[in-house]
């Protein structure tokens, strides 16, 4: 259970990061952005899946003054269109 929670934040921040202007969000907000679609979250499990996401080449993660961001890269806005599929990452939508 544990990892299907993990591989919905992962798709859920994805999708998050595809919905906002710029494609960058702080990792804050997507802490509540997994919350609210029903993902709790801490921020190191956000961290640890914006690292997961910079490992796939389909995120980055940035330093903006003490504030640390994510920026959706083009692979990632592919498997948020359902162009590309990546084992590790669910729908957080998706039941199960």
């Amino acid at each position: 259970m544990a990892e299907i929670e993990k591989e919905k934040r992962r798709g859920a921040i994805l999708r998050h990061l595809a919905e906002t202007t710029g494609d960058q969000l702080s990792l804050d907000m997507l802490k509540i952005g997994c919350g609210a679609m029903g993902i709790p979250s801490n921020i190191d499990q956000v961290e640890n899946a914006v690292v997961w996401l910079s490992e796939q080449g389909l995120a980055e993660m940035n330093k903006l003054g003490h504030m640390k961001t994510a920026r959706l890269l083009p692979d990632g806005r592919e498997v948020v269109e359902g162009l590309r599929t990546i084992r590790g990452i669910l729908d957080p939508m998706a039941k199960g």
